[in-house]
């Protein structure tokens, strides 16, 4: 993949290819969460996106991939592959190429038209900029200065962007707890963070976590990460009491934050994802477990449809939790509203399949060791309203 990892972007002295920064196929592509494109108006083929993506190592790697450049090369490639040989099915795949990059290019054009400040000559931001710098943009970042000043030079590093310009997005995300932090100690009271991690995190690495443990005392208040309708909220054995929130694909996606895997020494390998997952899928299912049985939301039900933010119920210790003392909300994000277990495989990889990794989109905070020793080892696990 044609990639580069800082901008001003250029096609020259492009990063050398390692097995370190290859993609491997097949694999989706993992949008950054603002999607931020860059589009150079003298060279309107040169389209860059930010992506982050994993490589054969299921390591997260990220960068600037230009998305014009080379593929039509590729596609030729591709279809001599699989046998399209007919002019008229290589001339159709061309055109749905071409019309991919002008959608590209008329979002920058809104980019640039509703984004920017139309009032501001790039000449005067570049001035600007140069004279007053970015504060809390580090030193090694480029400014808005490498613009050139004759306001030709479309290249903006989104940092920059939106810093200078102070640019508010709407988040689609929000978070499941008021405070999400993982769990500091596993049920035996010892404190190992990495046990409520995504993968195979416990028993010297041997057994595998299928989801992310927050922590949470019991009866503290939980919400719908994002839009979407409620389709189930009933027991379900060893996971208690149950809501599964059905969302859009694409805000999913576009709730992606910048987490890098914690945990990777011997005995806690964290994982990005399961094998059988598919980013691109059209919904997915955020799924809360071991709620409280007798605490509910009004009029929460299977069918509701929920905004983000709404408060959807309560945490507990049912299911397999019960009576554990680090009192958590077990969530997973899968592609099916329940039994998602890949199928032939042994019983520990299963238990992760058709999942990612709640925390490339849960944004936690700092363990507050003081709370949770107060609740899990002192046993003042229950919450109280402030």
């Amino acid at each position: 993949m044609l990639h580069w990892d800082k901008f001003p972007l250029s096609l020259d002295n492009l990063s050398s290819v390692t097995e370190y920064n290859t993609v491997e196929y097949p694999r989706t592509d993992l949008l950054d969460s603002e999607s931020f494109t860059a589009v150079d108006d003298a060279t309107p083929d040169s389209v860059w996106r930010y992506i982050k993506t994993g490589n054969k190592e299921n390591q997260l790697i990220q960068g600037w991939v230009n998305t014009k450049t080379r593929a039509q090369e590729l596609i030729e490639v591709g279809l001599n592959k699989i046998g399209i040989t007919e002019p008229y099915q290589r001339d159709f795949a061309m055109k749905k190429l071409d019309e991919a990059h002008e959608h590209v290019k008329n979002n920058w054009q809104l980019e640039k038209e509703q984004r920017i400040k139309p009032s501001l000559w790039w000449k005067q931001v570049a001035q600007a900029q140069a004279q007053t710098p970015t504060a809390n943009t580090e030193a090694n970042t480029p400014k808005l200065s490498n613009l050139s000043a004759d306001g030709k030079a479309w290249f903006i590093h989104p940092v920059a962007m939106v810093d200078y310009f102070n640019v508010e997005t709407t988040k689609l995300w929000h978070e499941p707890l008021d405070n999400p932090q993982r769990t500091l100690f596993n049920s035996k009271k010892s404190k190992f963070p990495w046990n409520g991690a995504f993968g195979f995190v416990r028993n010297e690495g041997n057994k595998s976590h299928a989801g992310l443990d927050l922590f949470a005392k019991i009866g503290t208040p939980c919400f719908a990460c994002l839009d979407g309708e409620i389709v189930k909220a009933h027991g379900e054995g060893s996971y208690g009491n149950v809501i599964v929130l059905k969302v859009k694909g694409d805000d999913l996606r576009a709730s992606q934050n910048d987490y890098t895997l914690e945990f990777s020494e011997k005995g806690k390998n964290e994982f990005i994802q399961a094998k059988d997952f598919d980013i691109n899928s059209d919904y997915f299912y955020i799924r809360y477990c071991h709620l409280h049985k007798d605490l509910k939301v009004s009029g929460i039900q299977k069918g509701t449809k929920v905004k983000a933010g709404d408060h959807i119920g309560y945490t507990s210790d049912t299911g397999n939790a019960k009576g554990l003392p680090n009192t958590h909300l077990h969530l997973e994000i899968a592609m099916n509203i329940d039994n998602n277990q890949t199928v032939g495989e042994k019983k520990e990889l299963a238990k992760l399949g058709y999942k990612i990794n709640p925390a490339f989109f849960v944004n936690l905070n700092h363990i507050d060791i003081e709370e949770q020793t107060e609740a899990v080892i002192n046993g003042k696990k229950y919450y109280i309203q402030k």
